[in-house]
């Protein structure tokens, strides 16, 4: 077998200096105004290259795209484009300075400030770059612009911060794992179901429900009660909720005070939801063969997901159920249940202090998948019957309660990583396998 290694020689140093962790680089709304840099919005970036098919088809990262960039002491920075020389490409680095991921091929620099850079990917992928700090999703700041328009000579005799430059991460905090029945993966990328993740995540964005019912949804006011019901027959087609437009996988839901319901019975059930906005509550059930769910919560306090789902397992047809929830605000709810059939469940809570997280899988080949960041969070998995159990938990926070129940004599399996920076240790977790 042969491995080649992609790397990039910089003949110039400065803004190639730079070795950024994920948390230092954002899709933003920006301005430049009174000498200040002002950025708002923090978002996942923009590649002009596809992550995962390192393809020229730009794409917003996904969560997990950017945890991979960030895991295995992987950085992102920059190097002498070769496809546009005089400009500069980006990449996701291996810790021996190979490229692992292309990110643009070229770019150029908008401004330089104080604690910050702006630099626009492949002429149009405006990207902030945070080089004293790390900052989560939501955030917003303001820079002191330093040079505007940087030259080569300034990019190359730029010093990078001591934050940014050959920087080491620092070993996480001591693990709570029991080694007797658990092991604490380094990295998200290596916990055991995660390539399936994104196998799943895929199937969903490439859905085919045949000849089925479909609704496209975009709701923007307050106070609304929505009711969808979709039916057909086992082994007729599929029922789909998705967004407006043609091109949109998730159907927009923009407000507060919102309760929605959307029940389906079929095979190939799909919905796709965006939250935006506080108290609002949505309820899927889906009953038949081969479902998936996809729930998006961008910002918003007090939100409630339920989430149903139940077929049968003998059914030739039958595809397993895949739920998606991912999460940010405060005081959040989630509540999944998951019977018959393979079960896939892949939660991610972060920006998201006090959230209360309930999984149940009963009756079939049980996989759950929870990365919680933030503080305050409760979370309570079991897994009954069947067996074929797997659970990931990567968890980062204050004071977090976690409460694990496998209910069954086989295959029972825990990956946990645990740093909780808590004065006196971390929450006990509590974990039971019959």
């Amino acid at each position: 077998m042969a491995i080649t290694l992609l790397t990039f020689n910089n003949a110039s140093a400065g803004v190639t200096d730079l070795r950024l962790k994920v948390d230092q680089i954002f899709d933003v709304q920006w301005n430049i105004s009174g000498g200040n840099l002002n950025a708002s919005g923090f978002n996942y970036i923009y590649s002009s290259v596809n992550y995962d098919t390192q393809t020229n088809s730009a794409s917003r990262w996904t969560a997990a795209q950017t945890a991979d960039a960030g895991s295995n002491d992987r950085y992102i920075g920059f190097f002498d484009s070769t496809t546009n020389p005089g400009t500069y490409g980006m990449a996701v680095f291996n810790s021996d300075g190979s490229v692992y991921k292309l990110i643009n091929n070229t770019g150029t620099f908008r401004a330089l400030a104080d604690g910050a850079i702006f630099y626009n990917g492949n002429g149009m992928w405006g990207t902030l770059i945070t080089t004293e700090a790390g900052y989560s999703l939501g955030s917003s700041g303001s820079w002191a612009v330093t040079t505007n328009y940087p030259t080569s000579t300034d990019l190359q005799t730029y010093q990078a911060p001591a934050y940014s430059s050959n920087q080491t991460a620092p070993p996480p905090p001591p693990s709570v794992c029991d080694p007797s029945y658990v092991t604490c993966p380094n990295t998200r990328d290596s916990l055991q179901y995660y390539t399936n993740h994104s196998q799943r995540k895929q199937s969903f964005e490439n859905i085919d429900t045949g000849n089925g019912n479909m609704i496209r949804m975009e709701q923007v006011g307050e106070r609304v009660d929505i009711d969808i019901n979709q039916q057909l027959g086992t082994g007729i087609g599929g029922n789909l909720v998705m967004g407006h437009s043609t091109t949109d996988d998730t159907a927009n839901v923009n407000g507060n005070d919102i309760t929605l319901n959307i029940s389906q019975i079929g095979n190939d059930n799909s919905v796709g939801l965006l939250i935006d906005g506080n108290d609002n509550t949505a309820t899927f059930t889906q009953d038949g063969h081969g479902h998936r769910i996809r729930s998006i919560t961008t910002n918003g306090t007090g939100n409630t997901v339920y989430a149903y789902q139940e077929g049968n397992f003998n059914e030739v047809d039958g595809k397993g159920h895949f739920a998606d929830i991912y999460i940010v605000g405060s005081n959040n709810s989630i509540t999944t249940t998951q019977y018959n059939e393979n079960q896939l469940l892949v939660v991610d809570n972060y920006d998201s202090d006090g959230a209360t997280i309930n999984i149940n899988q009963k009756d079939g080949e049980n996989y759950t998948s929870i990365v919680n960041r933030m503080n305050n969070a409760t979370i309570g998995v079991v897994q009954e019957g069947g067996g074929n159990h797997g659970i990931n938990l990567n968890l980062t926070g204050e004071t977090t309660d976690v409460g694990i129940n496998q209910n069954s004599a086989t295959s029972q399996i825990i990956d946990i990583q645990h740093h909780c920076g808590t004065l006196g240790g971390c929450n006990p977790i509590s974990i039971t396998q019959d």
